[in-house]
C-alpha cells in the first residue's frame, strides 16, 4: 500500500501477517506494533464469534474454501465491526483497501459483500 498511511492501517496490515501465520502455524507471533497486537488478541479473544458471523453471511462459500488472506482480512473487519466504535464505512474501505493489494478482484468484491451482510445484520 503506498500511500501515506496512519498508525491504524499499518497496525491492521501487521495484523493480517500475524493472523495468516497463526492460520498456517497455530501459534501466534507478536509484533513490535502494540495495536496490531491488540487486533490479534481482540480476533482471537472472540474467533468462534467473528467466524460465525462470517460463515452466517457467506452466500456460496463455506469458511474453509477462504483463502488465509482473506479470511484474515475478513476477521479483522468482522472484529472491527462487532466490538469497537470504528465507523462501518472506515473498516469496510480499510479491509477492501487490503484485499486490493494482496488479493485479486473477485476477492475484493466477495470481502465487500461479506462485510456489507455483516453491518446489515449486527446493527
Amino acid at each position: 500500500m503506498d500511500k501515506k498511511r496512519h498508525g491504524r492501517s499499518i497496525a491492521r496490515e501487521h495484523a493480517i501477517e500475524i493472523l495468516y501465520s497463526y492460520a498456517m502455524v497455530d501459534k501466534v507471533n507478536k509484533s513490535n506494533d502494540e495495536l496490531a497486537n491488540e487486533i490479534v488478541a481482540g480476533v482471537i479473544a472472540n474467533i468462534n464469534e467473528i467466524d460465525k458471523q462470517i460463515e452466517q453471511n457467506l452466500k456460496r462459500w463455506t469458511m474453509s474454501q477462504i483463502n488465509q488472506v482473506n479470511l484474515a482480512i475478513l476477521r479483522i473487519a468482522t472484529y472491527e465491526l462487532l466490538y469497537t466504535q470504528l465507523a462501518q464505512p472506515i473498516v469496510v474501505n480499510e479491509a477492501l483497501n487490503f484485499a486490493k493489494v494482496y488479493s485479486d478482484a473477485p476477492s475484493k468484491n466477495f470481502i465487500h459483500h461479506a462485510l456489507d451482510n455483516i453491518s446489515k445484520n449486527n446493527v
